[in-house]
């Protein structure tokens, strides 16, 4: 293991423009209700392990509960037969709503849904009249993530530099979890 890892984060801000990217026919875009503790912590487990998320597995169940209990709203898309992916918007923050998490589960991976999936939540979050739309990724995060975000209409509002420790090293993830491919301090 490396001890540390540099995992700056990327703050961005919604432009405001919002382009047409419909999701492919059969694909499935819906709110459902707030979700449980445990299929939260599989969420991030299944969407999020391949990147290294790891700070809310420092959370107790109880924290992790108050969490999606303070304003959290919950989008997916599926098919006939699987939930593709999730995302999780918080507004609690009352004019700023911020897109906390978004992802794809491997199963839909690779079938160019990030887009569409990401401007049916914006279309979605813009019904709350914010005035301003945030979300965070870093370094770590799946290669086409920034990109996505960005074709989304996303903006780079600042970048914040970050040194981690290792979350293999602690035993908050196996050990054996690799790096993710593109990241760039290997």
């Amino acid at each position: 293991m490396t001890g540390t890892l540099t995992a700056d984060i990327i703050h961005l801000v919604h432009s405001g423009q919002t382009p047409n990217c419909p999701l492919p026919e059969g694909i499935i875009f819906e709110q459902i209700p707030p979700i449980s503790v445990g299929q939260w912590r599989a969420f991030y487990r299944d969407i999020g392990g391949d990147y290294l998320w790891w700070e809310k597995n420092l959370w107790s169940d109880a924290q992790l509960q108050d969490y999606i209990n303070d304003k959290k709203h919950y989008f997916t898309i599926r098919d006939n037969l699987n939930r593709l992916g999730l995302a999780e918007i918080d507004v609690s923050g009352g004019q700023t709503i911020d897109l906390s998490y978004f992802g794809l589960y491997k199963i839909g991976q690779g079938r160019g849904l990030g887009l569409g999936f990401l401007c049916a939540v914006l279309h979605e979050i813009y019904a709350h009249k914010p005035h301003i739309i945030t979300l965070n990724t870093c370094l770590l995060d799946h290669p086409n993530a920034l990109k996505t975000y960005i074709k989304g209409g996303f903006v780079l509002h600042h970048l914040q530099p970050r040194q981690i420790n290792d979350p293999r090293d602690d035993i908050i993830l196996p050990k054996n979890t690799p790096l993710p491919p593109h990241y760039p301090y290997k």
